[in-house]
């Protein structure tokens, strides 16, 4: 897969609006999140891919960020199974390679690929806030910023 790099010039309402619109606009694409059904845990046993098991697409010095998720990866941590542990994830692995400050917006499930909306700072509720109210307004057929 081409991966694609979006640029935006201010870390304004409408700036994080659009990164939302992308992300759901891109998600409705065919093929470009793929359901990885291979992926299924066997025995509950938590299988993640090997690291880095994603790549950043996009990363702006004011506090975003969007991470292209490998399937078989959980985005934040889950329970933990019988067999295996749930720390290793998408928010840790990002967090031990960019630091700790960095929150996911939404997640994807674990055997999902796709893009996933990361922030920090002052952007994290923002971007949050925008995010849930991008996605109640597309859930409605509301395509526009």
């Amino acid at each position: 897969t081409e991966a694609r790099t979006f640029v935006f010039v201010s870390p304004t309402v409408s700036t994080i609006m659009r990164y939302i619109t992308v992300l759901i606009l891109v998600s409705q694409m065919n093929g470009l999140f793929k359901h990885n059904f291979n992926a299924v845990v066997q025995g509950y046993e938590y299988l993640p891919p090997t690291k880095p098991g994603y790549k950043i697409l996009t990363r702006r010095d004011d506090g975003l960020m969007i991470i292209d998720k490998s399937s078989g990866l959980l985005t934040v941590p889950g329970k933990p199974s019988p067999n295996s542990s749930t720390s290793d994830c998408l928010l840790s692995r990002i967090n031990a390679d960019l630091g700790s400050e960095w929150r996911n917006v939404h997640r994807l499930d674990r055997d999902t690929s796709g893009c996933v909306l990361f922030a920090r700072g002052g952007m994290l509720g923002e971007a949050s806030r925008c995010f849930m109210r991008k996605s109640e307004r597309v859930k409605n057929g509301d395509y526009g910023e």
